[in-house]
């Protein structure tokens, strides 16, 4: 019961900065709300700095260009999801569902991507990666696209 509360006043601060914001759809926001998660979303733009979305489901959402930092996306699915110009720094990722997410230009400073599955990123690059490492928290490994490494946390 706490972590709904705690989860819901997260959510509910960075959904009242969103909507400042006005670059993404607000019925999206409405949804992101209602129901803590919003697959095929546009919330492109959004400011989500710090929101807590463990387990839930962006996938082929549109968060192009929003402010993710600081955001936990434990277990969350954002296979399809549009990242491009994302911040992700300092974000929390561990064991999330990325498969053909578009990552171009995406900020992914000092980011936990822990037994993610990024396999078929679109626009993922080493120089993305080697902004942040893996700290071996994931219940399995990060998976990446090929040739791509993602270095062990010192």
């Amino acid at each position: 019961m706490v972590v709904v509360v705690i989860r819901t006043v997260v959510v509910g601060a960075a959904l009242l900065i969103a909507a400042n914001a006005n670059a993404f759809d607000e019925a999206s926001i409405q949804k992101l709300t209602a129901e803590g998660e919003c697959p095929k979303c546009d919330l492109s733009g959004a400011d989500l700095n710090a929101g807590e979305f463990v387990g839930a489901s962006f996938s082929n959402a549109n968060l192009s260009g929003a402010n993710l930092s600081e955001a936990v996306f434990n277990e969350a699915k954002l296979n399809g999801t549009n990242l491009r110009g994302a911040d992700l720094s300092d974000a929390i990722l561990v064991d999330a569902q990325m498969e053909g997410a578009d990552l171009t230009g995406a900020k992914l400073d000092e980011t936990v991507l822990d037994g993610a599955n990024l396999t078929g990123a679109v626009g993922l690059t080493q120089a993305q990666l080697d902004e942040t490492c893996d700290e071996g928290t994931g219940d399995s490994a990060t998976l990446l696209p090929t040739g791509l490494i993602l270095k062990q946390c010192e």
